[in-house]
């Protein structure tokens, strides 16, 4: 499990902080790191165990959590205000807005994670 947490996420998620991402991205980015788990993890299909399921047995995240976590670490970096006078005020306004969406996605998965609430 290190060697995938090391060297397949990290390769996958390279510069991930800097993309825009749609939901089609993140689903597949989603299916290919299941997929992998549950070939570390030896679960088949036919077992019918689900996603979360393997997630607990791997003591891993989804891929969302990666990628919103990078995000927002590329935004807190000190760096990035101090930087302030090469950006527009547009951009600037845009990354805030940005960085306090997925603040608070970030803050409402974490919640449901506490809870155990689905939403579906």
């Amino acid at each position: 499990m290190a060697v995938y947490k090391t060297a397949i996420l990290t390769s996958l998620l390279y510069g991930s902080e800097s993309w825009v991402l749609y939901r089609r991205h993140v689903a597949k980015l989603e299916q290919f790191h299941m997929r992998c788990l549950w070939r570390i993890a030896h679960v088949k299909w036919q077992d019918h165990i689900p996603n979360t399921e393997v997630l607990e047995i791997c003591k891993i995240s989804g891929t969302e959590v990666f990628l919103i976590s990078a995000q927002l670490r590329s935004i807190a970096s000190p760096d990035y205000f101090s930087k302030a006078q090469t950006r527009s005020w547009h951009d600037m306004h845009w990354a805030l807005v940005g960085s306090s969406y997925m603040y608070l996605l970030a803050f409402l998965q974490a919640m449901l994670l506490l809870t155990d609430i689905s939403l579906s």
